[in-house]
């Protein structure tokens, strides 16, 4: 009996020492993976992307004027803030991600946002403070060292050919002298009355890096809108203007023109005499030696006709043109016979010493009139 009684207090101290130290390591590992756990916790919070993932829900959130900005300013021609109101257009409403650079250092990682797959911003992140952890992993603590917004400025451009009469706007701000790209060229229709009197030139204007296509609009010297031509070439916006503006001619003017008209007309068919005709040019004018040859003597009743004076453009307080159509009615005494003579001429004033003179004539069908 005795040796029955001690076996059992020995099997029963070695299943308490057993149960002692499994309840032991049984703390001990809780201990450990629960320390590792809260390592794991703490080193992931640690990782760079838990700040980008801060400033995605930020930004989402409309802060995205904490990290990112515009510095370009518009051009003079274009709202001062459109590109910082078109870099906000990109960005807000828009799922926000990110990816890291696989080439940045690791003290010093890289990542690019994007707005649905658009990059907007890149931002640049720096360790400021490193802890061991668990031996083999450490603490970091990221900051962010430098944000860089990504945008393009404008990339639109126009070129605007015009006489350098003409005022010139882009979204209602005038063009000037900054803005000339060729200025000066000669106007094919002034090269004879360019010899008398100051003639307007062709300025050709250019403006680039806009960020949209502008409104342009032309005005002649009386603040009259100019019609005009545009096209894309190249990627750029061409605009010329089709002619000069035609304005109402002064009701003196036109008397002036078609009294000339006919006394010109009948200084050509020998019915006048020169020296009625002389002050009506400059005196170097070949218009002073030019006749016909005709021996008309005599002239139907009315004598001009279908009087018109159109087409008047004023190109400074010096020089005008102007269209002038009448019919002159004669016959020959000889015969009888009836000749009906159109006048139709581009005629050109220039003020000489403070009175008009006729500078040049130009002989038009009356197809070409109608066009001009």
């Amino acid at each position: 009996m005795a040796e029955k009684k001690t076996k059992k207090k020995g099997f029963s101290a070695f299943w308490i020492g057993y149960l002692v130290f499994l309840f032991i390591m049984i703390i001990f590992w809780c201990f450990v993976v629960g320390n590792v756990k809260k390592c794991l916790v703490q080193y992931e919070a640690s990782q760079p992307e838990r700040l980008i993932e801060k400033i995605v829900s930020d930004i989402e959130n409309g802060k995205l004027g904490d990290y990112f900005i515009v510095t370009a300013d518009g051009s003079k021609y274009e709202d001062k803030d459109i590109y910082r109101k078109e870099y906000r257009n990109r960005v807000n409403g828009r799922k926000i991600t990110y990816k890291k650079d696989a080439a940045s250092a690791l003290e010093a990682p890289e990542y690019g946002l994007y707005a649905d797959d658009d990059l907007f911003g890149i931002v640049t992140l720096k360790e400021v403070s490193k802890e061991p952890l668990m031996f083999i992993l450490s603490l970091s603590t990221w900051a962010i060292d430098e944000t860089r917004s990504v945008y393009e400025t404008g990339k639109e451009s126009v070129e605007i050919t015009v006489p350098d009469i003409y005022q010139v706007y882009l979204n209602d701000v005038a063009l000037d002298e900054n803005a000339v790209l060729i200025f000066g060229e000669d106007v094919p229709r002034f090269r004879y009355v360019k010899e008398y009197v100051d003639v307007p030139k062709q300025v050709t204007y250019q403006v680039e890096g806009l960020c949209a296509e502008p409104e342009v609009r032309i005005c002649d010297r009386n603040g009259s809108d100019v019609p005009f031509t545009k096209e894309k070439k190249d990627g750029t916006l061409v605009v010329a203007t089709e002619d000069f503006l035609p304005t109402e001619i002064p009701a003196e003017i036109e008397q002036m023109v078609l009294e000339n008209e006919k006394l010109y007309s009948n200084f050509l068919t020998r019915d006048v005499e020169k020296s009625r005709i002389t002050s009506l040019f400059p005196k170097d004018s070949l218009y002073l030696d030019y006749r016909d040859g005709w021996t008309i003597s005599k002239h139907n009743t009315p004598v001009f006709s279908d009087e018109n004076v159109t087409n008047y453009v004023e190109y400074s307080e010096d020089l005008f043109s102007c269209d002038v159509y009448m019919m002159k009615s004669m016959y020959i005494p000889r015969t009888g016979k009836t000749i009906e003579q159109t006048l139709h001429e581009r005629v050109y004033y220039g003020r000489i010493d403070g009175s008009w003179k006729i500078l040049e004539m130009n002989s038009l069908s009356h197809e070409e009139a109608e066009e001009s």
